[in-house]
Parts: C-alpha cells; sequence; structure tokens
C-alpha cells in the first residue's frame, strides 16, 4: 500500500525538528521549576531580594525552554512543573480552592507566553530569540503576578473563606515587603517584623525623650517625667496617631496589632466584597504590571540571548538549517 504522505520514507524530513537528547530535554524541564520552586520559598521566608533574583532567572529560564523544546508535550510538562513549584510553598496556608486557582492562573499566563513565543518561532525563517524570549516573558511575568493577586485576594476574604487569614497575608507580603522598607527608610531604624502603630509612636515618643520644654518659665526633660505622666502623654500620642490615621485612610486602624495587619484590614474594608472599585483597583494593576513587564521584557531578552549563546557555546543547543517539503491542501 503507498504510504498517504506525499513525502514519502524520507528519513532527514524531521530532523531539525526532534529533540533527540533525553537529559537534555530532562534539564530543560526540570531545572526552571526547581528555581520556580526556590523564588517561591525566599518569598514566603521574606528573602525578597534573592526571591526576585531567582524569578528573574525563571524567566529567563522559560524563555530558553521555549526556545529549546520541540514538543508540545515536553512544554506542557514543563509549564505544569514549574506552576507547582511556584505554588508549593503556599499549601500549608491556602486553602485547596484558592491555591487551584493560583495555579490556574499562572498556567494559563505562562502557557499564553510560550506558545505566543513558539508562534513566532514557527513563522520565521530565521530564529527571532529576542522576540520570542519576550513574548514569553510578558506571559510569565503576568502568570507570577497574577497568581501573587489571587493570594492576596484569598487573604483578604474576596474568595470566599480561606486558610490564607489576613494574618498570613501580612506576615508574607505586607509586613516584609511594604512596612520593613518604608519604615526603614523614613525613620532610618531597623524594622522589626509585626511592630505595631504603639510600638511605633512609643518609639518616635523616645526618641524625643532627651529633648526639654518650658513649664512657667522652668526648663525641664521628659526624660525626668515620672513613669506615670510619661505613659500618659505615649497613651496620648498614641490616640492621636490612630485618630489621624483613620481621618486618613478612612479606616479603623488597631494601635496594638501589627502595622501590616492593619494596612491589609484598611484594603479588605476599601475592596471587600468585590465592588466596582475592586475591579478598577485589580484591572490598573493587570496594565501596570503588563506595562512594566513589557519594558523589563527587552532587558531580559538580552539576557536570554547571552544564556542561549552559552548553551550553544557548550555544545547543550545547536542552531540547524531545515530544507524540507511541505504538504498543502488545494481546491483545483
Amino acid at each position: 500500500m503507498a504510504d498517504e504522505s506525499l513525502l514519502g520514507n524520507n528519513p532527514d524530513v524531521e530532523v531539525a525538528e526532534v529533540n533527540r537528547s533525553g537529559w537534555k530535554i530532562a534539564v530543560t524541564v526540570i531545572f526552571p521549576a526547581l528555581v520556580a520552586a526556590g523564588a517561591s520559598y525566599l518569598f514566603v521566608q521574606g528573602n525578597g531580594l534573592w526571591s526576585l533574583v531567582l524569578t528573574l532567572f525563571f524567566v529567563n529560564l522559560i524563555a530558553l525552554e521555549t526556545l529549546l523544546l520541540k514538543s508540545s508535550g515536553s512544554l506542557w510538562l514543563g509549564l505544569l512543573l514549574a506552576t507547582l513549584g511556584l505554588v508549593w510553598p503556599f499549601w500549608a496556608t491556602v486553602a485547596l480552592g484558592s491555591l487551584a486557582i493560583t495555579a490556574l492562573v499562572i498556567l494559563f499566563f505562562l502557557a499564553l507566553g510560550v506558545f505566543s513565543g513558539r508562534y513566532q518561532l514557527s513563522n520565521t525563517l530565521k530564529v527571532p530569540l529576542l522576540r520570542t524570549a519576550r513574548k514569553t516573558m510578558v506571559g510569565a511575568f503576568t502568570g507570577i503576578v497574577g497568581g501573587l493577586t489571587v493570594l492576596a485576594l484569598a487573604g483578604s476574604g474576596a474568595l470566599g473563606s480561606s486558610a490564607l487569614s489576613m494574618n498570613n497575608v501580612a506576615q508574607y507580603f505586607v509586613d516584609p515587603y511594604v512596612v520593613a522598607p518604608v519604615l526603614e527608610y523614613a525613620l532610618h531604624q531597623p524594622y522589626k517584623s509585626g511592630e505595631t502603630v504603639r510600638d511605633y509612636v512609643t518609639y518616635l515618643t523616645s526618641s524625643i525623650a532627651s529633648s526639654t520644654i518650658s513649664v512657667s518659665g522652668t526648663t525641664i526633660g521628659l526624660n525626668s517625667l515620672p513613669t506615670k505622666t510619661e505613659s500618659q502623654l505615649v497613651n496620648s500620642a498614641v490616640d492621636t496617631s490612630v485618630a489621624q490615621l483613620n481621618n486618613v485612610v478612612g479606616g479603623q486602624i488597631n494601635p496594638d496589632s501589627s502595622i501590616a495587619v492593619d494596612i491589609m484590614e484598611v484594603i479588605k474594608s476599601k475592596l471587600v466584597p468585590f465592588t466596582p472599585l475592586t475591579i478598577i483597583a485589580v484591572l490598573v494593576l493587570w496594565a501596570v504590571v503588563a506595562f512594566l513587564a513589557t519594558l523589563l521584557s527587552y532587558v531580559l531578552a538580552l539576557i536570554a540571548f547571552v544564556l542561549f549563546e552559552l548553551l550553544v557555546l557548550i555544545k547543550f543547543a545547536d542552531i540547524q538549517l531545515e530544507s524540507r517539503s511541505h504538504e498543502v491542501i488545494n481546491l483545483e
């Protein structure tokens, strides 16, 4: 029986389109997932700098994965492993439903970026490395931020009940990445995780304890006041500060809760349950992320180009020319 293909049994037809090294495929699939897991774990531990470094490295690896893997099955396996790597550190604190939504959001945008990059590869004569890398990276960045958005909404209660409490969100996200850098910059003092409004007002009051005031023509030092009087002054300062903060943010600040928890409570009061403001906030956030991801992808694509050239240099990958026939269907 004649072969159905017009190309017959030409053994050279698929040479340039098939990866033949099993261990190289395994490294290309598994290594990005390990880097993703490390980045996510460091993020949960509050190590923002190294988490960011590994995240940027992961995004470059996803771009390389898009370039190196030919099989859709290998690509999907790599994407699934990478998604699992990104979400696994939250297993103990996030309800299964919220974690599943997070994973689906990440997987969707990772796949969107990867297969957009693959489309670039399949429609050009030369390998469009930079363009492919940028397409992939934008999807990766959007997926990561989308996953973090889902986790934040889960912790705020916008997605219903969740094991990821407000305290978890405050501890993992707000405390190390918002409160700590802002207060350390503003007050030039080391920040201790979980400090409250009362702690900081007390610190500010104590910092002027060596100052002097004039009472009935007599100059006295605040640090010489009786303990009871000093306590009254601190409590009065706390009450005044809290009242002013409430007027500014339009919420209820608890001076004995951590600053991060207070911030989350204010956000929750503004955005939960879902309101038009919630939708607008999420859309604006994603628009900003997409814009920044596009800009950043131009820089990171150059890094991906250097990494790719290194892989070619050490013979991990090879660029080949392809010459083959192509079957088409026409209406004659």
